[in-house]
């Protein structure tokens, strides 16, 4: 297994440096610069940090890793060493770690029974790394160019999954439910969303060491995995009452340090008129590109609901009106937010921030559509479906999408939904039968109507697609971005 991270390694050493993305812009730049609020008149402090809308964790690693750059005379690699890190670890070690853990022999009570199976797990064929590691990198990899907290915190989550199982399937020492609490706590700080996942960590937790280790010991390793969060949340604690009065350990998520609006009701009221949101760095447009959505601006417009960014609070202010405007509106709701599932899974650009729209997009978008066309094939004829609703499959699928769903309603960006991305291309990659190939016979049979299923879905797709852009505030329609 050290051949497949070093391979990554290598692919993205080579990548970032030649990919020409420069500084960090955007979102991505307030990361790279918040960092520098624990220091004032050359001194430092956690509680130093005055940032409601951010958790501190994410800017004190970049600090630290500024820092260690600038002790290294480092000058202009930015975020590449960290970046070729982060890659290296998502696909060379986590995301194969996470697929081998799910598997029925990686779990020693899969039986019914109370005596452990053997754990010897069958070796990868090395073209399912190969698949897993060319996804990643032809969807995502300008990604970890810059300093956004989607890859951090996917790391964070799926490293304290792993360590769950981990401690169940290798009896780990019990000091190591203080690392898996710590990363659950982390990954809660850098993306708050995250925090819908931490009751499913602490159930799996639970029912793992349960029957690993008996209660007392099992007792045991969960109060390590509460102190190992305790550690990680405390100085947010301190923070958020230092700074803004506020007892709680969680990441206030305020537009403004005076007006305390909940950036993620702002969050809805934007996505009822923005179906999809990206970031432009072509010199000639604006920064924003708001793809708009006349049925959601129509709601809006009738709830007297100011549908775009703001810190004033003209949107939604309670969660109260939030459930009373669904509970209204639903039926259009509903539809309005599956274009939102759509738009957050539509990923065709491999950088956060978009230069220009390429005809080369359009086999992106075709490779893309290609790939969720595969994996509804696979949950058909593949079982893949009774293979999820396997104890351990099925917590990564509540860890992991909950979150997911949890920002459908929003003004949706595709990286919001990386945690869904990243699960299809594991399950595409890793789950995908040997046998399947157009000889198989079922394949043979239904050539011809999955022939035709594929064709209709991508025209669908492109259509779709065409129909977001046509929506797109300013800007010319898809067609004509891709052809000037």
């Amino acid at each position: 297994m050290v051949v497949l991270p070093l391979s990554v390694m290598v692919l993205y050493a080579l990548y970032l440096p030649l990919a020409g993305y420069g500084e960090q812009l955007f979102d991505s730049s307030g990361y790279w610069g918040l960092g520098w609020s624990f220091i004032r008149q050359r001194r430092f402090h956690l509680l130093y940090f005055d940032n409601p809308l951010r958790g501190y964790l994410w800017p004190l690693v970049l600090l630290i890793y500024r820092l260690v750059l600038r002790a290294l005379h480092m000058k202009g690699v930015e975020m590449i060493p960290m970046g070729v890190g982060l890659a290296t670890a998502l696909w060379g070690g986590v995301l194969p770690a996470l697929w081998r853990s799910v598997q029925p022999d990686a779990d020693p009570y899969a039986s019914a029974g109370s005596v452990p199976l053997a754990t010897t797990i069958p070796p990868v064929a090395a073209w399912r790394h190969l698949i897993l590691v060319g996804l990643g990198f032809a969807f995502w990899r300008g990604y970890f160019a810059f300093a956004l907290s989607d890859v951090p915190s996917l790391l964070a989550i799926l490293g304290a999954l792993l360590l769950i199982f981990a401690m169940a399937t290798r009896r780990l020492p019990a000091g190591w439910a203080l690392l898996a609490g710590g990363l659950a706590a982390a990954a809660v700080n850098i993306r708050p969303v995250f925090l819908l996942s931490t009751g499913f960590l602490l159930g799996a937790a639970a029912w793992e060491w349960l029957r690993a280790y008996g209660r007392r010991a099992a007792a045991v390793r969960l109060c390590l995995f509460a102190v190992g969060m305790g550690l990680v949340v405390v100085p947010q604690w301190g923070i958020n009452q230092q700074r803004f009065g506020v007892s709680t350990p969680l990441v206030l998520g305020w537009q403004t340090n005076t007006t305390g609006c909940s950036l993620y009701l702002d969050q809805l009221s934007w996505g009822l008129g923005t179906q999809r949101y990206e970031t432009s760095t072509e010199a000639n447009r604006s920064a924003q590109m708001f793809f708009g959505d006349p049925a959601g601006q129509a709601i809006a417009d009738a709830e007297h609901i100011v549908s775009k960014p703001s810190i004033s609070c003209v949107g939604f202010k309670t969660t109260a009106q939030v459930l009373a405007v669904f509970g209204r509106h639903w039926p259009a709701l509903v539809p309005l937010y599956a274009r939102h599932v759509f738009n957050g899974l539509d990923q065709h650009q491999p950088m956060p921030y978009l230069e220009k729209l390429r005809p080369q997009a359009l086999l992106l978008m075709a490779l893309n559509y290609s790939l969720w066309f595969a994996l509804v094939l696979l949950l058909w004829r593949g079982r893949l479906g009774q293979r999820l609703l396997r104890r351990r499959a099925l917590v990564v699928l509540l860890v992991l999408l909950v979150p997911c769903a949890a920002v459908v309603p929003t003004a949706i960006e595709p990286r919001f939904l990386l945690p869904a991305h990243v699960l299809a291309y594991t399950t595409l990659a890793y789950g995908w039968p040997a046998t399947w190939t157009l000889r198989a016979g079922w394949a043979h049979r239904l050539r011809l109507p999955v022939l035709v299923a594929y064709v209709g879905w991508l025209v669908g797709c492109f259509a779709l697609a065409n129909d977001v852009y046509s929506h797109l505030n300013g800007w010319p329609p898809l067609k004509a971005l891709l052809l000037n």
